[in-house]
């Protein structure tokens, strides 16, 4: 019996040398798993980075979904790392048939404590959306999910903590991801961009306080 999965994949890189061996694998990738003939391929050039993107406008079927889809998961990271180990991997997938709205799979939670954290969230394709102005409450394991939501140019998320300060990320027409601590009172930001993995540890450890000392390698631009 085979599982409604929706596909969104990307790498990109900056390092002109292994594109082509980049752009080989990716598409091999693709036949090799049968998803070249369904999924829709785009190229992007901005910045001296190059994006290939590809993605499904509508659900496959694929069988055991459960056991397939990790294992090409990790098999495209490693394929696309050891051609380029700097390239940025993106390896998103929906099962529309089964996913329960995001908040409600987030558990939104209103116990206050350090355990849980205030969000916002704007993920293209999906249905619901958390603006700024009206953040939700949902326990600390959650938050890495939404990063690795992070895929097409527009997508952002952000979290607040509780001294009121926010940490954003935002994809970018080059797909990659910027970073920031905004800064009001000093009229800019603290911000930098980052690739998904170091996103993802950054996230995975949580810092209690988002400050320029919390979050390597920032800097103030007014």
């Amino acid at each position: 019996m085979s599982t409604s999965v929706v596909f969104n994949i990307s790498v990109t890189t900056s390092a002109g040398e292994h594109l082509p061996a980049i752009e080989a694998k990716f598409a091999s990738f693709l036949k090799e798993n049968s998803l070249s003939n369904d999924l829709t391929l785009e190229r992007v050039e901005r910045d001296g980075a190059v994006t290939l993107r590809a993605s499904s406008p509508w659900a496959l079927g694929v069988a055991r979904a459960g056991d397939w889809v990790p294992k090409a998961q990790t098999e495209f990271e490693q394929t696309m790392h050891a051609v380029d180990p700097s390239c940025t991997v993106s390896f998103r997938t929906r099962y529309p048939d089964f996913d329960e709205p995001l908040q409600e799979r987030l558990r939104p939670s209103n116990d206050g404590t350090a355990e849980s954290r205030s969000v916002f969230f704007f993920f293209d394709g999906e249905d619901d959306h958390v603006p700024a102005n009206a953040p939700i409450r949902v326990p600390r394991a959650n938050v890495w999910e939404l990063s690795a939501r992070l895929f097409l140019p527009g997508d952002f998320f952000g979290l607040i903590d509780d001294g009121d300060r926010t940490l954003q990320a935002v994809v970018e027409p080059d797909n990659r991801v910027w970073v920031e601590i905004p800064a009001p009172e000093q009229g800019g930001s603290y911000g930098r961009f980052m690739d998904r993995r170091e996103l993802h540890a950054l996230l995975r450890a949580l810092p209690i306080e988002f400050t320029s000392a919390t979050v390597p390698g920032l800097t103030f631009a007014s």
